[in-house]
């Protein structure tokens, strides 16, 4: 009896010291705008200054200039907290909230010290420890900051691993981090001691694709996950040493499969990025008269050079469609190239990259429709302007061998960007959601479906089947019905991109 009240006793004297152990922390909603001069005063104090000086500080910013999602917050903010409307604006509860950035900063140290620790103001009205918040759960796109370290909202895909440290843009200012890492559709960066990610964790799981593959008739893939992000992220925002949670993270291996059975057995992949949408655009790209009337001009040449040498037209022809489609290659590299750029560089276009690509798609329909119901020549964007068409004319009529048509083609790909550039720029911000190494094959594929109907045409002239006055013939006369053809294809795979019906 005695052992047990003393069990009893010392469970006393112990439970309080393990209670005390759990971290307070003082968390605080900030709302924010790029380009707000007042914020320009309170953003660095708020992000930079005040998580330093106090460690234990989490600050949930939202931006509501550039992040649309984030602006439908604060009113559901003033609703529940009776906060005033306008930024900047820093919530810690109901009776502790500061607007201006006046007022921020003569209250926002003492009021930190007062409290000595806080719940997380949530969207609904009520109050989180941190300790028990679900950081996947925020809503919006909102970036948590503490001492030298921020955690970002970004795009959703499947990559976990090191990245390049991007700019953090402030009112006035922007902030450059040592280190960064990219887990799922979060982007956690901070200062001080890099440390490189291994995914050879999920080389187990090709051994048991194929297994799923022979046992199931699945066609299956497979992406690197973390698991429990939230406890993860908590971790990664408190923790003194980052490179030692890293280095413990927990990965598995999620498939993304086709299934032909009723029942669905593992998730499936939900990308933006489909190979249909690529094929699509590249079959529009294919069909441009622009492409076909260069083509036109420059065999007309070949054969006006030596019309007893039938092989001229095979030798020249593929050497001329060769040199373009090396070239578009190196343009599609380009492309990808400047929209990773400005995706890593502004943050904000992150989200709605994919909706300004369906506007674009868009546009392009309705000016090829357009160009279907005037017949004019020369359409914006989607024709060779009239003026470029007499300098080509006389840049190809040089061609009088194999190596010389090469060397024009490449240097009448220029002239051709204004009216082919349109579905090959939304590829290129389609294939720069995955990384550039994954998007070669596809733009490969798509340049090789670029080229085909002019390969077609170089074939059906040298076999005999038609001759080159039959096949330009042809062309002239149903080059309204490509604009259609192609208005139609792209309004239509702009709707789908725009609303992401799939």
């Amino acid at each position: 009896m005695k052992k047990f009240i003393a069990i009893i006793i010392l469970l006393f004297l112990i439970l309080p010291i393990a209670i005390s152990c759990k971290e307070d922390y003082t968390c605080a909603v900030y709302f924010t705008g790029i380009g707000c001069p007042h914020c320009s005063n309170s953003d660095p104090v708020l992000l930079l200054d005040m998580p330093q000086e106090h460690k234990n500080l989490i600050v949930i910013e939202y931006e509501i200039y550039q992040q649309e999602k984030n602006s439908l917050l604060i009113d559901q903010y003033h609703s529940k907290y009776g906060s005033d409307i306008g930024i900047p604006l820093i919530i810690f509860n109901k009776n502790k909230h500061f607007i201006g950035d006046k007022e921020i900063l003569q209250n926002i140290d003492n009021t930190i010290k007062d409290l000595d620790g806080n719940y997380c103001p949530l969207v609904d009205g009520s109050l989180v420890d941190f300790n028990d918040l679900d950081i996947t759960s925020l809503p919006g796109k909102p970036n948590i900051w503490t001492n030298n370290k921020i955690l970002i909202h970004s795009k959703t895909d499947n990559r976990i691993g090191n990245i390049d440290a991007i700019h953090v843009n402030l009112s006035g200012k922007h902030v450059k981090f040592d280190n960064a890492i990219k887990i799922n559709n979060w982007i956690f960066q901070w200062n001080g001691d890099d440390i490189y990610i291994d995914l050879d964790n999920c080389s187990s799981c090709i051994i048991t694709k194929q297994e799923i593959y022979n046992e199931n008739k699945l066609k299956p893939n497979y992406k690197c996950s973390v698991n429990n992000e939230n406890k993860l992220f908590k971790e990664l925002l408190t923790t003194e040493n980052v490179a030692s949670v890293l280095s413990k993270i927990d990965l598995e291996c999620i498939y993304c499969i086709e299934t032909y059975d009723d029942e669905q057995k593992y998730q499936v992949c939900d990308e933006k990025f489909t190979p249909l949408k690529i094929a699509t655009l590249a079959i529009v790209d294919a069909i441009n008269p622009c492409a076909f009337a260069v083509l036109m001009l420059m065999l007309i040449t070949i054969i006006s050079y030596n019309p007893e040498k039938k092989s001229n037209i095979l030798t020249s022809g593929l050497s001329f469609i060769w040199s373009i489609f090396i070239i578009y290659f190196f343009y599609g590299l380009l492309i990808i190239g400047v929209f990773q750029f400005i995706q890593e560089s502004l943050l904000f276009i992150k989200p709605i990259l994919y909706k300004i690509l369906g506007i674009i798609a868009m546009i392009l329909g309705f000016l090829n429709i357009k160009d279907f119901i005037s017949n004019k020549k020369g359409g914006f964007l989607t024709e060779m302007p009239l003026s470029f068409r007499p300098k080509v004319k006389k840049i190809i009529s040089g061609i009088t061998s194999t190596k010389g048509a090469f060397i024009i083609g490449a240097f009448v790909t220029i002239f051709l960007l204004p009216c082919t550039i349109g579905p090959y720029f939304i590829a290129g911000g389609i294939l720069s959601e995955n990384a550039l190494i994954d998007a070669i094959p596809w733009l490969l594929i798509y340049n090789f479906i670029f080229i085909l109907p002019m390969l077609s045409i170089i074939l059906i002239i040298y076999i005999g089947f038609k001759t080159m006055k039959n096949v330009s013939g042809w062309k002239n006369k149903n080059v309204k019905y490509f604009h259609l053809i192609a208005g139609l294809i792209m309004l239509c795979l702009g709707i789908v991109m725009f609303f992401e019906l799939f």
